[in-house]
């Protein structure tokens, strides 16, 4: 079982939380637990792709509606393209390396719903208008369940936490998945009947709220109690500041002659 203090290394290992520290300066469980979601993405529905910008660091939710390979003229070697879609746009996404070498060319076939990460660029080719492209973005495919679960799956919510480059997509929400499977809580630090009077839930039940509501309404939950608590920290903050200033001694102000 893992404390709010815990090093991420103890509960997921080195490699994991170096990359972790490295990528995005998170060293303990509970800097991992505050680490919250940017936004979440509803399988049932696929993400605007009219919006985005060159240069921006992007998920999105897109259909895969495209596949295809061809040879570089200027140097040698092959890129597979990918065309997307959520309805309102399209992304490419670019693979270059050697004819065969792929695994997207195997995981996204026409039909396939995926996550994309990447930076947004754009390119003009030869002939026709300026294209946008993720190259070698990550990835990771959203499957289909059985057709009883159609409805569970369309409502899924998806956290999309803010990532680096160095960090594949899932490497974050896995490891959110491993530290909550192990956390260990003390006694809420709020007491029941405050909690009660406030309307906030208990810290466990935000933490599992904010990290993988199942949902809206737990989302909102969540979130408020996690509000609430970091307001009442700065509170806090500011009331030991104003007592520390008032146990100083008071110093007499020095008379200047002229």
């Amino acid at each position: 079982m893992a404390n709010l203090d815990e090093p991420l290394r103890k509960v997921l290992g080195d490699k994991t939380a170096k990359a972790l520290e490295k990528g995005l300066d998170l060293h303990t469980v509970g800097d991992l637990l505050h680490h919250y979601p940017r936004r979440y993405a509803h399988r049932g529905e696929l993400t605007q792709l009219s919006g985005l910008q060159d240069d921006e660091h992007v998920t999105v939710m897109a259909e895969v509606v495209k596949v295809q390979g061809r040879t570089l003229s200027r140097n040698p070697g092959y890129v597979l393209e990918i065309t997307v879609t959520d309805g309102t746009g399209e992304l490419k996404l670019s693979f270059f390396g050697r004819k065969g070498s792929y695994r997207p060319e195997k995981d996204l076939s026409p039909g396939t719903r995926g996550l994309f990460a990447g930076k947004i660029s754009t390119y003009r080719p030869r002939s026709g208008r300026p294209v946008r492209q993720l190259a070698h973005p990550q990835y990771k495919v959203v499957h289909e369940k059985a057709e009883e679960a159609a409805q569970e799956w369309a409502d899924e919510i998806i956290p999309i936490y803010p990532s680096t480059k160095s960090l594949p997509i899932e490497a974050i929400s896995t490891s959110v998945e491993t530290v909550l499977s192990q956390l260990d809580l003390p006694a809420d630090p709020v007491p029941a009947a405050l909690l009660q009077r406030r309307g906030l839930i208990g810290l466990r039940d935000a933490y599992d709220g904010i990290h993988r509501p199942r949902t809206w309404d737990e989302l909102g939950r969540a979130r408020k109690r996690l509000k609430w608590d970091e307001a009442f920290v700065v509170q806090i903050a500011l009331a030991q500041r104003r007592m520390a200033a008032a146990a100083l001694p008071a110093k007499p102000l020095s008379l200047i002659h002229i």
